[in-house]
């Protein structure tokens, strides 16, 4: 894993905080919410989802998330920006009656170096094996 992390990153607060915005932006997904996943990403990021929601239809999806683990995986600078790695994986139910799957996300997420206040973006997300 990186280290070099900004001196008011707290790794525990930030791990425990991500679970609960995998779920919510889970939800926004399967709503075709984009309102909501716009406000967790960056620009570019929401047009790429965007598009890739609207090529499935606009009907709800469905989606339980079973076990959820998440794991920072690096810290690093990027000029201006903190860019964390997170590693989601646990167990997905897509169909209602349907039987859980194991899952792997990395998700990367940015935020301003200098400064706590403000928000985190997710940058990238990453199917894994």
């Amino acid at each position: 894993m990186d280290n070099q992390a900004p001196t008011w990153f707290n790794p525990q607060t930030f791990t425990s905080g991500a679970k609960n915005h995998f779920l919510r932006l889970q939800a926004a997904w399967d709503k075709a919410d984009f309102s909501d996943i716009r406000d967790y990403t960056t620009p570019e990021l929401f047009v790429e989802l965007q598009r890739e929601r609207q090529s499935i239809g606009s009907g709800l999806q469905f989606t339980e998330v079973v076990t959820l683990n998440v794991s920072l995986t690096g810290i690093r600078r990027e000029g201006n920006q903190a860019v964390a790695s997170l590693e989601f994986s646990g167990l997905i139910r897509e169909e209602q009656q349907g039987t859980a799957t194991p899952f792997r996300e990395i998700w990367h997420i940015q935020h301003v170096w200098n400064s706590r206040e403000g928000d985190w973006f997710i940058t990238g997300i990453q199917q894994a094996d």
